[in-house]
């Protein structure tokens, strides 16, 4: 055009000329060319000349009156539709000028033209019947009634005449295909424009259409399927009209979505359907945001449609200060803020009540069986990228709100066949586009319990497998295992919640909160969304279905090929990676049956341990953990936490599964071999010390030394098996050699690395009592040996744990004189009883070990430990007086092991420490453990663990025949004894260890020689119970090391034979003291054999026993 019409050096004149000649060409001519080619001219012109675009631009006012001028017979039509197709030429350069023109509306008046006027002729035809009942039954004069019928008349005929002239104007058809089009080119291009509010103004021609009708207009003309221009253009002004959403009622009650639908199923070339799909994905987005809004209470103070204006009380003195101001410009301002304000909330208002039905017309007009199946239909024929997309993405919006069961319920129907549709755009190679947007339709159709369980029903996992199935680590195929991978981890989401690509998982009280669909993810970020949601998955799981759900779909070796580094290659995954797999990790774990899968897993160990190890590094090196984000330091704490914790559940789980003792050194032998080979042990130590409790997350911090400080305790083999030596030298249990020496040396490693920290942790200052119960329960493992517990003897153990202790010896004796023995039980009086309350169990456990050894025991007598903790069994943590709680039972059945260990000692400082548990009522307590009885919020196991304990000390300290046995009868403890013994055949709550217990606290009776105690066993008849016993085949193979080799029916027959000989004495004495003549004893029996106790002895007076209480 510029080589063969060079305007360049044309003056004003030439110009004004020109684009005068061009207007009546354009108006004049019949040939479609040459009004074509005149276009170009005055579009040409106006790009050389500014003066051609102001003219034309001031001409628009004089144009846009011939293009809408009202059709008559003395009007020439095709003049008038040259001009509008003139003015469709200029829409695009002159948009703003012809919305001044009103240029939207007027087109609209030239369409809906004829169709008004019959619309106008119905509604009188049928006021005109109506008129007639009325005016027969008004009671009016006859002129009054002619005269109104005679109106009425004239109107019929007014709007008969116009409806003729509209006929005859337009030859009795429609108005002409290319005026049509002009017009509708003049309105699409007009609103489409006002859609980017920085060209001007902003314009409100859109909102215009709907109120005048427009959707009767486009209703009909998007079904005309013989025009697909003016099909195209309908559907554009429709796409630029549901952007409204305070229409959108009005658009899906004029059905023209059902007609799109329709249009987008016979469609025949793609852009037909781009622009089908592109309205269909416009009306789901503008119903989902209205919805989201509804459910969200965006709009709640315009939702509230019967209300009036309330007018707020500054606002009201706003309004009245404006009286006294002087300056009215304020006054103004003001005045004309609080007016759009008022404005905005009435439109609020008006959208709301417009919408107040949504969601009936979604499920009648745009989720429907008939719409849903069109675009399904249409996915799973072959479509170009652009196309598929596009479909994806109006499914993803339908799938919100109550889109939802309907679109899970096609997809999955007929064994998943739309199903392995969206599952085939996965591995689309047309690009990454439908590759995103079908997965997030997928986290979509998952985000709701129902939508899962329709996929699993479906095939998903299966579908999904192939993708997978070369592994992360093959060439080429990591981002299509990663894409894989995460449609399968959606299915395992244990919440209702939308696990969308913007990592922050939404949801409201009333579902799953909308997310619109994002295409702009690289491959690092899928990658590391993936590891999202399985922490998010495991966090709010709290049931451990996510991990039964990995396991039961056989996607378990996929989430440890995602998490677990492969050994012996480089690291690639980054930090956050890092700590969200160890996570992870320990909540898998969880579950009982996948930490028995991952127990004896050399890569998951190794790699536990390299994170603990890396985390270390990190928090040592470039500024430490002060270097991280408050996100990244936290983070940082739970990984380290719970990657102790998840060898903490893989070791645990051998024993929760109740696994062979070989298993569980087995596997206490794998995870402490693997810190060792990879030096990861010294960093689990060096998260035992003290707490910070200043931090930012101290709560973290306590759970990483809690952590590592149980980890710890359980690494230390069970070396008691090996000294039972119960297999052969060599022995192999899954793949881990088993061998005294090395396990042995294994043991020692650890004891001298770890018991330092402990001791450490504990020498603190004021040490949580949270963290004193933990290090006494490492250190009491520890000790489950001989040459173990010296180890940690020598380490001064017990001068750091002296420390825990109040320094005031316990006496207890005076308060507990005027107390009933079925109580013996006192609160605290001091600070000091404070504190001795507050040590845990597990301090008295770690007593207990240390007594076994002679050092430990004379480290006890040494320190003053043992004076000062006896007064801990009469003491109730709780305020109220006589109830104990669980600690309480806890201390009690510990201290009583403590006693087990070193009664029958006698040591300086102390003197007998029989005597000094006597004098401290150690043995009424130890009598009331036998029967104990616990309120229902306990724990049940914790009753036969008392009477153990219990048992336990009473048959040690029953050896002291003497000065024991009398204080224990008159405790009423034989009763108690006799029961055990009766019942150990036909109760199976009666254990062996309280068998045996039983047997020997007997046996001590049975020594006694007291004929009042002898005479108290003969009448509880035990010694029926005690044959038994002693008869019992099954009992003599029993061989129970705790008191040495002797069975059960051994020590059973050895208490039988004392009390025959106790009873042949006594009948020998007898018959003695009657051949003399001789009054028999009172109470010796054996007079004649042993003197009478001296008066000065320890020896308790036979005839009185000692009282409990004296």
């Amino acid at each position: 055009m510029a080589e063969e019409w060079d305007t360049r050096f044309w003056n004003r004149v030439k110009i004004h000329e020109a684009i005068d000649t061009l207007y009546a060409e354009i108006e004049k001519s019949s040939d479609v060319a040459r009004r074509r080619l005149a276009h170009k001219m005055l579009l040409h012109l106006n790009t050389l000349h500014k003066e051609a675009n102001m003219t034309n631009e001031n001409n628009l006012c004089t144009l846009s009156n011939k293009a809408f001028r009202k059709l008559t017979v003395h009007v020439k039509n095709n003049a008038v539709f040259n001009i509008a197709e003139l003015l469709a030429v200029f829409a695009v350069p002159y948009a703003a000028a012809l919305s001044h023109e009103n240029a939207v509306l007027r087109s609209l008046t030239v369409l809906l033209r004829q169709m008004d006027c019959a619309a106008r002729v119905l509604q009188h035809f049928r006021r005109r019947r109506q008129f007639e009942r009325q005016v027969r039954t008004q009671d009016i004069s006859v002129e009054a009634r002619m005269r109104m019928r005679a109106i009425n008349v004239a109107k019929s005929i007014e709007l008969s005449r116009q409806q003729r002239c509209i006929h005859e104007v337009l030859g009795h058809a429609p108005m002409p295909e290319r005026a049509v089009l002009a017009y509708m080119t003049i309105m699409t291009t007009l609103v489409q424009d006002e859609l980017q509010p920085a060209t001007g103004l902003p314009r409100h021609d859109r909102a215009k259409i709907i109120p005048a009708g427009g959707l009767v207009w486009l209703n009909q003309c998007v079904q005309h399927r013989h025009s697909p221009s003016l099909v195209a253009l309908t559907t554009q002004l429709l796409i630029v009209l549901a952007h409204d959403t305070d229409r959108i009622s009005d658009i899906l009650r004029s059905n023209v979505v059902q007609h799109v639908a329709t249009n987008l199923a016979q469609a025949s070339n793609d852009c037909d359907k781009a622009l089908a799909i592109a309205f269909l994905d416009r009306v789901a987005q503008s119903v989902c945001d209205v919805v989201h809004k509804q459910r969200t209470g965006v709009s709640s103070n315009a939702s509230d449609v019967s209300g009036g204006t309330v007018v707020s009380a500054k606002t009201y003195h706003s309004l009245t200060r404006t009286l006294s101001v002087k300056s009215h410009r304020s006054t103004h301002v003001s005045s004309s803020s609080l007016v759009s304000r008022n404005d905005d909330t009435a439109d609020a208002r008006d959208t709301a009540y417009r919408n107040r039905h949504l969601s009936a017309l979604v499920v009648e007009q745009l989720a429907t069986p008939t719409i849903v199946g069109i675009l399904l239909r249409t996915l799973d024929m072959a479509s170009p990228p652009s196309v598929t997309t596009g479909l994806l993405q109006v499914l993803h919006k339908l799938a919100y709100d109550v889109g939802y069961p309907l679109l899970v319920d096609l997809v999955t129907r007929n064994a998943g066949r739309y199903l392995s549709t969206i599952v085939q755009c996965l591995s689309d190679t047309g690009g990454s586009d439908v590759v995103l947007a079908a997965l997030q339709l997928l986290m979509a159709l998952a985000s709701r319990e129902e939508g899962r369980d329709g996929l699993m029903v479906a095939g998903l996992v299966p579908l999904v497998r192939p993708l997978c199935a070369p592994g992360m680590h093959a060439p080429n195929n990591s981002y299509r295992f990663v894409v894989g991978l995460l449609a399968i981890v959606v299915c395992a989401n244990p919440v209702n919640s939308l696990l969308s690509f913007p990592t922050t998982f939404r949801s409201n009280d009333n579902g799953v909160s909308f997310v619109p669909m994002t295409l702009l993810v690289s491959p690092h970020t899928l990658l590391d969304h993936v590891h999202v949601c399985l922490l998010h998955c495991v966090t709010h799981d709290t049931a451990g279905h996510s991990a039964q759900y990995f396991q039961t779909t056989n996607t378990l070796p996929l989430v440890l090929e995602l998490l677990v580094q492969p050994p012996g290659q480089p690291t690639q995954q980054s930090r956050s990676q890092r700590h969200i797999s160890a996570i992870v990790l320990s909540h898998l774990c969880r579950v009982a049956s996948v930490a028995s899968t991952l127990a004896f897993r050399q890569d998951v160990a190794t790699h536990l341990a390299v994170v603990v190890q890396t985390n270390r590094m990190e928090g040592s090196e470039g500024g430490g953990c002060a270097s991280f984000s408050r996100v990244d330091h936290q983070r940082h704490l739970q990984s380290t936490a719970e990657a102790c914790r998840a060898m903490l559940r893989l070791l645990r789980c051998q024993v929760q599964t109740h696994q062979p003792r070989t298993v569980v050194l087995a596997a206490q032998v794998f995870y402490l071999r693997t810190l060792f080979k990879v030096h990861a042990l010294e960093d689990v130590v060096a998260c035992c010390r003290p707490v910070n409790t200043v931090g930012d997350f101290a709560a973290d911090d306590v759970d990483v030394v809690k952590c590592a400080v149980q980890l710890v305790g359980l690494l230390m083999p069970s070396l008691s098996l090996l000294e039972q030596q119960t297999w052969p030298v060599a022995t192999s249990v899954h793949g881990v050699a088993l061998d005294q020496a090395g396990i042995a040396d294994l043991a020692k490693r650890l004891v001298a690395a770890a018991t330092p920290a402990l001791l450490h942790t504990l020498a603190a200052d004021d040490p949580l009592p949270r963290v004193v119960k933990w290090c006494c329960g490492t250190l009491a493992q520890l000790c489950s040996t001989n040459a173990t517990c010296a180890q940690v003897l020598h380490a001064r153990c017990l001068d750091v744990v002296a420390g825990l202790v109040p320094n005031v010896p316990s006496d207890v004796c005076n308060g507990l004189r005027s107390m009933p023995p079925q109580l013996a039980v006192c609160l605290c009086e001091s600070a000091q009883d404070d504190k001795l309350v507050a040590l845990p169990p597990t301090f008295y456990t770690l007593l207990a070990q240390l007594g076994r050894l002679a050092d430990g025991r004379a480290a006890i007598y040494r320190l003053n430990i043992l004076t000062r903790i006896l007064k801990r069994v009469h003491f109730a943590s709780s305020k109220v007086k006589g109830f104990l709680t669980q600690h309480d039972h806890q201390c009690r059945s510990e201290i009583a092991r403590i006693v087990a260990a070193i009664a029958n000692e006698n040591a300086v400082g102390v003197g007998n420490v029989n005597e000094l548990c006597l004098r401290h009522h150690v043995h009424t307590i130890l009598v009331q453990m036998l029967h104990p009885e616990l309120p229902p919020d306990l724990p049940p196991a914790l009753g036969p663990v008392l009477v153990e304990s219990g048992l336990a000390a009473l048959s040690a300290m029953a050896k002291d025949h003497i000065r024991v046995v009398p204080a224990l009868v008159a405790a009423h403890a034989l009763p108690h004894i006799v029961s055990f013994l009766a019942r150990w055949d036909v109760d199976a709550a009666v254990t062996m260890s309280m068998l045996e217990g039983a047997v020997h606290v007997m046996w001590g009776m049975a020594q006694s020689p007291s004929e009042s105690i002898q005479a108290l066993i003969q009448a509880s008849k035990v010694s029926e119970q005690l044959l038994r016993i002693g008869c019992s085949f099954r009992l003599e193979m029993l061989k129970v090391a705790m008191f040495g080799e002797k069975s059960v029916g051994e020590v059973a027959r050895e208490t039988l034979r004392h009390l025959s000989e106790f009873e042949a004495k006594r009948v020998q004495c007898t018959v003695y003291c009657t051949l003399n003549t001789i009054q028999p004893c009172s109470d010796v029996a054996v007079a004649t054999h042993s003197p009478p106790p001296s008066p000065k002895s320890r020896q308790p007076r036979v005839a009185s026993p000692i009282s409990p209480f004296r």
